[in-house]
């Protein structure tokens, strides 16, 4: 859910403000490391674990723009591990976007 406000002229005119909520769920997880051994031969390691992140997130999102330039953030409401099984960590994002 986003909810939009444009000032004070029609869409893609003016400055506007959008603030709401951004849900997701994880559907999977996966880390792969790439190395070279002792003898010079490359390697890669892959697996595939839950390690222990929550399987729903909700984040607050603001967007702040002019015209077809966009800066926006969002802010995790849920942390992205288990409480029990690592520190609380709560991530964020910044982004600028470009309409054309």
């Amino acid at each position: 859910m986003i909810i939009r406000e444009n000032f004070p002229a029609p869409s893609r005119k003016r400055f506007y403000v959008s603030i709401g909520f951004i849900g997701g769920i994880r559907l999977s997880t996966k880390t792969k490391v790439v190395y070279t051994s002792e003898k010079g031969n490359k390697r890669k390691l892959k697996e595939n674990r839950s390690y222990g992140m929550v399987p729903f997130k909700v984040d607050y999102t603001l967007r702040v723009g002019y015209r077809g330039v966009c800066i926006w953030g969002n802010y995790s409401l849920t942390n992205m591990f288990n409480t029990n099984r690592a520190p609380e960590l709560k991530p964020f994002a910044v982004g600028l976007g470009i309409t054309i």
